[in-house]
């Protein structure tokens, strides 16, 4: 069974979080998941190319959120001291 351990958590607008798994080390290898609560503004754009569909997902967060979730991510990933 796998839990979320939330890195940046926010009811409104975008989080961050990765699965733990039973079996994890010392370092998370999950992907970073971003989940968005109520989102002010998104489009799923559809395109064709070359005779293969392709599928497109764009999120606009803000500035200040998105810096919140970097920073948040560069602590848990151990890239900069807290």
């Amino acid at each position: 069974m796998t839990k979320k351990n939330w890195h940046f958590y926010s009811i409104v607008g975008a989080s961050l979080y990765q699965t733990i798994d039973n079996n994890e080390t010392d370092v998370n290898q999950n992907p970073a998941i971003i989940e968005v609560d109520n989102p002010a503004d998104f489009q799923i754009l559809r395109e064709q190319c070359d005779n293969n569909e392709l599928f497109k997902l764009s999120l606009q967060i803000p500035a200040l959120r998105f810096d919140d979730i970097a920073l948040a991510w560069c602590k848990a990933r151990k890239l900069i001291d807290e």
